[in-house]
């Protein structure tokens, strides 16, 4: 008999309990060296992932490896509102948001965030075609919060609430993009000097100016003292002033176009008396004397998952508004486009109710503005709430005032007023559809407008200019002013 063969025979005839130890032993030096080489996948139920109370998708499910939670690259950082580019060549992973930068490399255990160098506990890898990589790691260099919960096998990350240095510090005062959508000017003050980047989208000019009117006291006609042509390019025009010894200065972008009649007709693109430069000792910036106010009341506005209920909605009630939002977004890759077709609708589709406005006629709630097709402010911003909620977008109801130029007081213009801020791909935008929509019933009669944007998505110092923060409504908003 072999050598082998005697082995096998003697294990074979060893007693119960020896067999038993030599099992053991064996499962225990397989175990150790899938510890030691190879990755240890999920067994069981899937791992989910969560962003403030919303499941995140996958096409790939997470992994556990040396006990880190590795997720798709591209999903997580656009889950969190940041943009992200694969480098073939050097199999990088490059990630920005904000200020912030995030770089990691296949395979290798570490990242580098801002140019710091952090050591990881798993490398990135590819799993099934899709790269994978640490997401406590990433979450946290992102600025969320990160808690696993054993019991359901989840991972939970949280937003910050509002940062304070990206509302009251880091632009007030020298710099403005007036929306972050189609048509939008980038407005900066660099000393004296004013910069002016205007892009021009799809307009159809033939040419544009760039006016500066200024004054010294305050005024909502400001005398021109600079009117700068500028050639109509599709991708945008620049133009830059030299601010000199006004106390106050307006920045107005006008569109021309040839008429049939053979005339120049312009279009007002950044309207007058909408931003004023207003000089302060030998500084120069924006006129704004409620922004610190909006931005107090931003503060509180919470975790975005708080903003995602639809209980004062019956089951029909909210089966309807779903339907709705669902054919309205098909097609849709990204909560931002979601955001913006609903917008789009609104404004298109729900009319201003100036017959009833004051009166306790309006319709208010969103099933009955959907029947009814008017409504005010109130009634835009319940609409828009309830069906981004309905697409798991939080989104809530903003309350305050409003003026139509910036040398007016809060105060005493405007009533209460109702707008919306939602939390898209990872920030924050603010909306007004009410202010958007040029429809309007008057005498009993529908009045179409065209639809327009211009408060969509509008950086938060440019919109309090005309909007000033004084409530976060949370709950279903009924009330009968404006």
């Amino acid at each position: 008999m072999s050598k082998v063969n005697q082995n096998r025979r003697f294990i074979l005839n060893l007693p119960n309990t020896a067999k038993l130890f030599v099992l053991m032993l064996v499962l225990s030096v397989l175990c150790m060296g899938a510890a030691l080489g190879n990755p240890a996948y999920a067994v069981g139920d899937a791992i989910r992932v969560t962003l403030d109370g919303r499941e995140l998708s996958f096409d790939v499910d997470p992994i556990i490896e040396n006990g880190r939670t590795l997720v798709p690259v591209r999903a997580i950082f656009e889950a969190c509102g940041a943009d992200v580019e694969w480098v073939q060549a050097t199999s990088t992973i490059n990630a920005s948001k904000g200020d912030s930068f995030i770089k990691m490399i296949l395979g290798k255990p570490r990242m580098f965030v801002d140019g710091k160098i952090i050591y990881l506990d798993a490398a990135p890898k590819v799993v099934a075609g899709r790269t994978l990589v640490p997401l406590r790691a990433v979450s946290e260099a992102l600025g969320l919060d990160v808690k696993w919960v054993g019991a359901v096998r989840t991972v939970e990350l949280s937003s910050s609430d509002i940062d304070s240095d990206d509302l009251a510090n880091k632009k007030q005062g020298t710099y403005i993009v007036t929306s972050n959508r189609d048509d939008n000017a980038e407005i900066e003050i660099l000393g004296n000097i004013l910069n002016v980047d205007f892009e021009t989208g799809d307009g159809n000019f033939d040419y544009m100016s760039v006016r500066l009117c200024a004054g010294n006291e305050p005024s909502q006609n400001f005398p021109l003292v600079e009117d700068r042509r500028v050639d109509y390019i599709a991708d945008g025009i620049e133009a830059s002033f030299e601010l000199g010894g006004y106390k106050y200065y307006d920045v107005n972008i006008i569109g021309w176009a040839l008429t049939a009649e053979g005339s120049y007709k312009g279009t007002y693109l950044l309207e007058p008396s909408r931003l004023i430069i207003e000089k302060n000792g030998g500084g120069y910036g924006f006129r704004n004397s409620e922004y610190d106010k909006s931005a107090q009341t931003l503060m509180g506005i919470g975790n975005p998952g708080s903003h995602l209920d639809l209980g004062h909605l019956s089951a029909a009630e909210l089966a309807k508004i779903k339907e709705l939002s669902d054919s309205i977004c098909r097609g849709a890759s990204s909560e931002y486009q979601k955001a913006r077709l609903i917008h789009d609708w609104i404004a298109k589709n729900i009319y201003y109710d100036y017959d009833n406005m004051g009166s306790e006629n309006l319709a208010y709630d969103s099933p009955d503005v959907l029947e009814a097709k008017k409504t005010v402010c109130g009634g835009f911003s319940n609409l828009y709430r309830d069906m981004l909620r309905s697409q798991n977008i939080p989104c809530t109801v903003v309350i305050g005032l409003i003026k139509r130029n910036s040398f007016e007081e809060f105060d005493a213009v405007r009533r209460d007023h109702g707008w919306n801020a939602a939390f898209v791909d990872g920030r924050w935008i603010f909306v007004d559809v009410t202010w958007d929509t040029q429809n309007s019933v008057e005498n009993g009669v529908f009045k179409a407008g065209q639809t327009r944007s211009e408060y969509f998505d509008i950086d938060f110092e440019y919109f309090t200019h005309d909007h000033r923060f004084d409530e976060i409504e949370h709950e279903a908003w009924r009330y009968g002013k404006n």
